[in-house]
């Protein structure tokens, strides 16, 4: 499956979602993307286990790389189905796939946040 493909489908399936969100990265002729809910994932864990090792990656001249390999978070998954990416989303991992993969849709990485996702609309002080 097309990493095209691949965000059409969950795009679809979170269409009625406002806080899930794509963050798309061009390393050459390479696209990375990563499929997470805002606010249910921590950015800072996104960018230090997943975006950081990348970019590393690509900047010491590795054109090509596996992406399992650079992710060193210690919940790695590789996703081989819709449902499982869609699984992993829902449980506040971030899911990273890009036309690159071989035999996987994709990977999940623990990436939650302690806090979690709230439910109830954010408490403003009105200025």
């Amino acid at each position: 499956m097309t990493a095209q493909t691949i965000r059409k489908e969950l795009g679809d399936v979170f269409t009625d979602m406002a806080d899930f969100a794509f963050r798309d990265m061009v390393f050459g002729e390479n696209t990375v993307t990563v499929a997470y809910l805002v606010g249910f994932c921590s950015r800072i864990f996104v960018n230090k286990y997943i975006l950081e090792p990348i970019s590393r990656a690509y900047t010491a001249g590795q054109d090509s790389f596996p992406l399992g390999s650079l992710i060193t978070n210690i919940k790695v998954e590789n996703i081989t189905d819709m449902d499982a990416a869609v699984r992993a989303i829902l449980s506040g991992n971030a899911f990273v796939f890009s036309d690159t993969m071989q035999d996987i849709l994709g990977i999940s990485v623990f990436t939650k946040n302690d806090e979690g996702r709230s439910t109830m609309e954010p408490e403003t002080e009105n200025v």
